[in-house]
């Protein structure tokens, strides 16, 4: 009989070890605790993104998407495109920023594929910007450049650059310089140098993006900017390499 009691209490104390850490997890809202703790592992996969940018849908369908799954190697991304389109298929620039502060609880991430300069009118829209990252998503912004072939601007005169939470990923060329006219500073997380063929298309942030959607559920979003830049700080490259941050 106390053989029997003995098993029992051993399995009792058996299944406390591996359900507790589990319901703990749950609770605090943790699936890395509960996932590193269970039997099973617990695949979130991918998060889903929002792609809003200075695109064509067209481009998006025929560029973006393409890119993101095959080069970027992330066939379950959920990347969906929020751009706000006129009746002509261009981009309503007028609605892109309300946009941006619209994107629903559901999104993980948002990529901005366009950057501007500030103005007296920005400043409202920045603080904005910065309230809603400081919860429940993560922003990465293409650093951008200028609409015409002016000069370039420094990143901290740009919208994103004065959003403190953005992570601002720039383009590199085949010889591994920032493309010409992109915004520039030191508020750039990276710049990225997509295969030879993609070269100077500003597509090479996706690879960032994907790697960011695969990972993003193992920390609470308002970590992810100073965890990277952290991870930044210890790596002694210029432009860090993906998987240096990651």
């Amino acid at each position: 009989m106390s053989q029997i009691n003995l098993s029992n209490c051993l399995l009792f104390r058996f299944s406390q070890k591996k359900l507790l850490p589990i319901i703990f997890g749950v609770l605090l809202g943790n699936p890395v605790l509960a996932e590193k703790s269970g039997s099973q592992k617990l695949d979130l996969g991918p998060a889903k993104v929002a792609f809003i940018g200075n695109v064509k849908s067209s481009d998006f369908d025929s560029r973006f998407l393409p890119f993101i799954k095959k080069v970027a190697q992330c066939e379950k991304c959920e990347l969906v495109n929020l751009t706000p389109y006129t009746e002509s298929s261009e981009v309503d620039f007028e609605k892109l920023w309300p946009t941006v502060l619209g994107v629903s609880s559901e999104y993980s991430i948002i990529y901005l594929h366009w950057n501007e300069p500030t103005n007296k009118k920005s400043e409202a829209l920045v603080d904005q910007l910065n309230d809603k990252l400081s919860h429940s998503v993560v922003l990465v912004g293409y650093a951008g450049q200028p609409k015409t072939t002016g000069p370039t601007i420094p990143l901290n005169k740009t919208i994103l650059g004065q959003i403190h939470q953005a992570l601002i990923v720039g383009e590199l060329t085949e010889r591994e310089r920032l493309l010409p006219q992109l915004f520039w500073g030191p508020e750039m997380i990276t710049a990225v140098k997509p295969p030879r063929e993609y070269l100077e298309q500003g597509l090479s942030p996706l690879l960032f993006v994907s790697t960011l959607a695969k990972k993003v559920h193992q920390r609470k979003s308002q970590d992810w900017p100073d965890h990277l830049r952290l991870r930044k700080s210890k790596n002694k490259k210029l432009w860090p390499e993906i998987n240096d941050l990651f």
